[in-house]
């Protein structure tokens, strides 16, 4: 998929946590940053730094389709308007063929069946894995020098920081962070990962 042998890489998750952090000099250092769907760095770069390598999206995000009931500030052409990214697109529908003209000025490679069920049976089949437990997993796959900040999701549906760029309160059901916090723990105990809260 992506080759991040001796690269130093990280990755940025959503919390709005992060704005109160200082992350910023520390996260742009790294060889390789991996940001999620619609996560802006204008205007957070102070707080999240401003480098963004790699991206991971769910098909909502990337074909401009997001519910706006879920999502009211989302950009319908926030992929097209990307430039100069490495785009992983996870569970796309359609034709192939038509991803590298939705988003011509990055490349696009799409998440194999094979590792979409793979990740999915390491959180016990029951619900998706979040786009941000794929984007640790590919960054493990080939570096040994992962830092990941911003992942302090949780199952609560009140959450009020969810994301660092938007005020949302809406709770995807479909993923369960609890098993994927549990992977980081072991992850980083076996110094597969360093997690910065």
């Amino acid at each position: 998929m992506f080759d991040f042998t001796d690269k130093s890489v990280a990755v940025v998750g959503s919390s709005g946590h992060l704005l109160e952090r200082n992350y910023a000099s520390l996260i742009n250092s790294h060889d390789v940053v991996i940001r999620f769907n619609h996560a802006k760095t204008e205007g957070y770069e102070d707080y999240v730094g401003s480098k963004v390598t790699h991206r991971v999206v769910n098909q909502h995000v990337f074909d401009g389709t997001t519910p706006k009931d879920r999502f009211p500030n989302a950009d319908p052409n926030f992929v097209p308007k990307l430039k100069n990214q490495h785009i992983l697109l996870i569970r796309p529908f359609g034709n192939p063929n038509i991803y590298q003209k939705r988003s011509p000025n990055n490349d696009v490679t799409i998440l194999s069946n094979q590792n979409w069920n793979e990740y999915r049976k390491m959180l016990g089949n029951k619900k998706d894995p979040s786009v941000g437990f794929i984007g640790v997993m590919v960054a493990i796959s080939s570096s040994t020098n992962v830092n990941i900040f911003g992942f302090d999701q949780t199952n609560e549906p009140n959450l009020t920081k969810r994301h660092y760029w938007e005020n949302i309160k809406y709770h995807f059901r479909g993923h369960d962070y609890n098993p994927e916090k549990e992977i980081f723990k072991i992850l980083a105990e076996q110094n597969k990962i360093k997690i910065h809260s």
